[in-house]
């Protein structure tokens, strides 16, 4: 089975204070803001800000604490986090990247951001380059 990856789907930010991060993207910068989530779950704030073909997805956790014990994410700082590739069929991928010996944060996918199921690599399996890979419909 070959691992089919369509593109990078977007680029993630941990910051500290949403707002302050939306001013510095929206107003200052002028970046289109695509969309902005809440997750009750997980105590996540997220805003989506497209760049052409590219998306930032600003992350502030209002509980890092509980995002690292139920997600296994560390977002306790600030700054670049991961990069997020989309993949066609996340479920197979996850198989193919357990065969070849890549360990998983997450070995079963769960609900993301903007109707998508999601995963996250160890670090430790990618120099240390936190990967996620994303499946959507759309």
């Amino acid at each position: 089975m070959k691992l089919v990856i369509e593109k990078i789907d977007h680029l993630g930010i941990v910051v500290k204070d949403l707002d302050k991060a939306l001013k510095l993207y929206g107003e200052i910068l002028g970046l289109e803001i695509e969309k902005i989530e809440y997750n009750r779950k997980t105590k996540l704030k997220m805003a989506f800000i497209r760049i052409g073909e590219t998306t930032f997805e600003l992350i502030q956790s209002l509980d890092p604490s509980l995002v690292k014990k139920n997600l296994s994410i560390d977002l306790s700082y600030e700054g670049f986090h991961h990069i997020a590739l989309k993949v066609t069929d996340i479920d197979g991928a996850l198989r193919k990247l357990k065969k070849g010996g890549i360990k998983l944060i997450h070995k079963t996918p769960y609900q993301g951001a903007r109707e998508s199921r999601v995963s996250f690599i160890q670090p430790n399996s990618t120099m240390k380059t936190q990967l996620e890979l994303v499946e959507r419909k759309e």
